[in-house]
């Protein structure tokens, strides 16, 4: 199958070879050891670890950790850091800052290099981690695994998320993947059954189901198939328009290069199959495009969509208004159903990539500021078990987030969760088909770009190619720019 990430082929000359990090060579690059591993690290280790016989002492060891979740998933991502520190009471304890988005990267970007306040460990996009890499922000987790006598596999995590969290430096642990998010489908299931139709899995099958709920209510009753905030919502171009881009065969730029390629014959398609995916539903009356999220979703309440694309961190939320439109509604999971968005934007079902999903996903890194090693340690220890315990991966699965971790989506305790069972299992029905930007410093300018191109592109899809030779001269000249 195609690989839509993949990584950059670095050489080995004379044993070692040589990146720049973000301040520039000389003295400053990176050397790497043949086989993996960096020769001239930039983070240091001291202290010595007691343990009982086999096992790492921990006494009263508080990690500091900031996280770039804010919103509606705030209260399930604090519910497993309580459990934690329950479990390991008197052992470790996690402190927890919360810093939004907008600011993150920059904020505990400074307190590090600063040392003034610094975190000991960042759970944040993991978009963003190339760059604190190459800045020399973070350090790996290997030492801190070795320490605290965890056996680090690779093959407990989603294939896509964990190709990349050595970000670029093989054989190296930089980041811990923890799980995966995208816009997402909720379905009236009293609706589906009232037109004899099943979840639909291709495009095929999304345009047949959409065709027979429009045979059957009246947009002039303002009834849609499909509804989705757009004006006030930036996911529905960061992720769904995303979606379909890369179902239909669309690569983001190029790995080897960084630069994007979007006017080439396969991505320039891909673009225009995107813009014939979404004419198939405003063309025909089964979506309106351009309104803004109240909207979308009072209709959904109402019962006069048959499906709704939303946010799966804002779950809790919207069922609180379904309730509110349809008092007397015992379990939400009786008349509401998640699913997939996998499939049903490929104008091909065959393509290898007709089921992607692209979005975000949270990760893991652990700052160049933590030296001790008993420190280091106990974020190795906690890291691994949030990505290993069944009941926490339920819990934030609650929050609307895939976990990264096959353990946890192969655990019994996580796949009875009633959220879990009825929402994300839909919601996410490929992991290892999950997407994210991959491993680039230059995935800020990427996105802007790409959401211009999202942007434009819906609003005049006449000038597909003009709009998109455009933003990718834009976006090459920057990287040609930042060298």
């Amino acid at each position: 199958m195609k690989r839509f990430i993949r990584f950059s082929a670095f050489g080995l000359a004379a044993g070692m070879v040589l990146l720049s990090a973000a301040c520039g060579g000389g003295d400053d690059s990176v050397i790497l050891k043949p086989g993996g591993g960096i020769a001239n690290p930039w983070w240091e280790t001291t202290g010595e670890m007691t343990y009982e016989g086999e096992e790492p002492v921990y006494d009263d060891i508080d990690i500091e950790l900031v996280t770039v979740v804010t919103g509606d998933d705030m209260r399930p991502f604090a519910d497993v850091i309580n459990q934690f520190n329950r479990e390991y009471d008197g052992q470790i304890h996690v402190n927890v800052e919360n810093i939004s988005q907008e600011t993150f990267e920059q904020t505990v970007g400074q307190r590090i290099s600063t040392g003034a306040n610094a975190p000991d460990l960042i759970m944040s996009h993991n978009k963003s981690h190339k760059s604190f890499a190459e800045s020399r922000l973070i350090q790996p987790f290997d030492e801190a695994y070795e320490a605290a006598r965890i056996e680090f596999n690779r093959e407990d995590y989603v294939d896509g998320l964990i190709e990349l969290s050595d970000l670029g430096y093989e054989n190296t642990q930089f980041s811990i993947p923890i799980d995966g998010q995208s816009l997402v489908i909720y379905y009236n299931k009293g609706l589906l059954s009232s037109i004899g139709k099943e979840v639909p899995t291709t495009h095929a099958e999304f345009l047949d189901v959409c065709a027979a709920f429009a045979a059957r209510f009246d947009t002039s009753d303002d009834f849609y198939a499909v509804s989705c905030g757009v004006s006030d919502n930036v996911y529905f171009q960061r992720y769904l328009f995303m979606t379909m881009y890369i179902q239909n065969g669309g690569e983001l730029y190029n790995t080897e290069t960084l630069r994007a390629e979007w006017t080439n014959e396969t991505n320039l398609q891909a673009f225009k199959d995107t813009d014939t995916a979404i004419k198939d539903l405003t063309n025909n009356g089964y979506f309106k495009y351009g309104e803004n999220l109240m909207t979308a979703e009072t209709r959904f309440f109402q019962n006069k969509s048959l499906f709704l694309i939303d946010r799966p961190w804002a779950a809790e939320t919207l069922f609180d208004g379904y309730m509110t439109y349809n008092p007397g509604t015992a379990d939400i999971n009786s008349v509401i159903g998640g699913a997939s968005s996998a499939g049903l934007f490929a104008i091909d079902p065959e393509k290898p990539t007709a089921n992607y999903i692209f979005g975000d996903s949270h990760a893991f890194a652990m700052s160049k500021t933590v030296k001790d090693i008993e420190l280091k340690a106990a974020i190795a220890e906690f890291t691994n078990w949030f990505t290993h315990n069944a009941e926490a991966g339920a819990t934030w699965g609650e929050g609307g987030h895939m976990s990264a971790s096959k353990v946890i989506l192969a655990s019994d305790d996580y796949n009875e969760n009633a959220f879990v069972n009825t929402f994300l299992n839909g919601f996410y029905s490929s992991p290892d088909e999950f997407v994210t930007i991959g491993n680039t410093v230059h995935y800020s300018e990427l996105i802007d770009r790409l959401y211009d191109v999202a942007t434009q592109c819906l609003m005049s899809p006449d000038a597909i190619e003009i709009i998109v030779a455009t933003k990718e001269q834009s976006f090459n000249d920057y990287v040609d720019l930042m060298g």
